[in-house]
């Protein structure tokens, strides 16, 4: 793949108190992507007013972009699309003929923005990419299809594209020399959007999200029943991790639906996976993000979680759980 020279590389950030972990690693390829090209890496960062810039030092020449504005308190999708846009406008690199690509981060929130952002630009939307090539001005993108159970290249000309980026962690030879960007601050001041109506409601789940969480420790329908969820649930506790289920675990009401892992569920990425009584079906798989550490407890020895698992345990919950969570118990 030869290297573009002419479409523009931008990077949009969304609200957050602290860097990420996928953003470092979007940050990563941006920069990979904009070495050689005439245009230097752009990186616009949301915010709302009183947040300080967060930059980061890259290995390349870099424009930052602080865009706080006051309609940015609450993570509105719609909002932080126009704010998007207007970064844009307001940064003058919506103007002339350079072609774009915009990149924003994993997830629903970055998924459904940049979905806002494709469609008020008119731009090719590529959706959550693992990753993006560049074959002179054409976008290559690679992405999973149907549930994770095929992978997709997308090509694209147009004008403008926008997409996700999860990567993979990368292994490097040698620090490379970082330097800090250029920081600018724009100002949306004159952006008017609706400020939202919203009433807070206390949660009746103390259990950490599924969404962003390291750990997540998920069981199935060889659980059994509440009483196996609750020792799940007390595992989980004690690594500071999420607790989720398959569909038959939230059909059956042993967890509520909030926390239901798999295609008709949630999509999470954490950076172990721990399932317990789980057959592994291809629906449920669909909902743990491709390369995601998984150990798998179950006792039946040809369970299809163990064809995808890095660790796998032939066993009874019953018996392994238990002095588990003790030994956690007694290391906290």
């Amino acid at each position: 793949m030869s290297t573009s020279a002419s479409r523009r590389r931008i990077v949009v950030l969304l609200p957050r108190s602290t860097p990420s972990e996928d953003e470092d690693r979007l940050l990563e390829a941006a920069c990979a992507l904009a070495r050689g090209s005439a245009h230097a890496l752009n990186v616009i960062e949301l915010s709302p007013p009183g947040t300080p810039p967060l930059p980061h030092d890259l290995p390349l020449a870099c424009t930052w972009w602080h865009a706080p504005h006051p309609a940015l308190t609450q993570p509105i999708g719609s909002h932080l699309a126009q704010a998007g846009e207007r970064a844009l406008a307001a940064s003058g690199l919506l103007a002339g003929d350079a072609p774009l690509l915009l990149l924003l981060p994993p997830g629903p929130q970055g998924v459904e923005v940049a979905a806002h952002m494709a469609t008020h630009l008119q731009a090719a939307v590529l959706g959550g990419c693992s990753s993006i090539t560049l074959d002179d001005d054409v976008v290559v993108a690679r992405r999973a299809g149907w549930g994770g159970r095929i992978a997709m290249t997308l090509h694209s000309d147009q004008a403008i594209c926008v997409a996700t980026l999860r990567t993979a962690a990368e292994a490097h030879a040698g620090a490379a020399t970082l330097e800090p960007p250029s920081l600018r601050t724009l100002t949306l001041d004159d952006m008017a959007l609706p400020s939202p109506e919203i009433t807070p409601v206390a949660p009746t789940d103390a259990m950490p999200p599924l969404e962003g969480a390291p750990i997540v420790v998920a069981g199935g329908r060889g659980m059994q029943g509440e009483d196996g969820f609750a020792l799940l649930r007390s595992v989980a506790e004690q690594l500071g991790a999420s607790l989720g289920g398959s569909l038959p675990t939230v059909d059956a009401g042993w967890v509520p639906v909030a926390r239901q892992i798999g295609q008709s569920g949630k999509f999470v990425s954490p950076r172990l996976y721990l399932a317990v009584g789980i057959s592994g079906t291809p629906q449920h798989l669909a909902g743990i993000a491709p390369g995601t550490p998984i150990i798998a407890l179950n006792k039946d020895p040809d369970a299809p979680i163990f064809k995808v698992a890095r660790t796998g345990i032939v066993g009874d919950w019953r018996e392994l759980l238990p002095p588990l969570l003790d030994e956690l118990r007694a290391d906290a």
